[in-house]
């Protein structure tokens, strides 16, 4: 990256906004972000499709098909869990020197 470099956090916050979805900061920070409106969209059709052709069938015993989560989404009965990082922590972690 920019190996001796620093960079106050205003202009490292103005290159983030400005980087696209599929960019491997949002990938390392959070995988969900990689997903586009077509990609969301998609997997929706594909979950209400599957669900629309499960009714459809006319078996009353068939499992009913698993969606695709979509981000954001947890599965059921499924939490976000993680420490807390006080400012000190977070500026060592993002190599801030203030």
């Amino acid at each position: 990256m920019l190996a001796g470099r620093t960079m106050s956090p205003a202009v490292l916050a103005d290159l983030a906004e400005y980087l696209p979805p599929e960019a491997a900061l949002w990938r390392d920070i959070d995988p969900d972000t990689t997903w586009t409106l077509t990609d969301v969209l998609l997997a929706e059709l594909v979950n209400l499709t599957s669900g629309a052709n499960w009714q459809r069938a006319g078996d009353p015993h068939a499992p009913q098909p698993e969606p695709i989560p979509l981000p954001g989404q947890q599965p059921e009965g499924q939490h976000l869990t993680g420490d807390e990082m006080d400012i000190d922590e977070a500026r060592d972690w993002l190599g801030w020197d203030f």
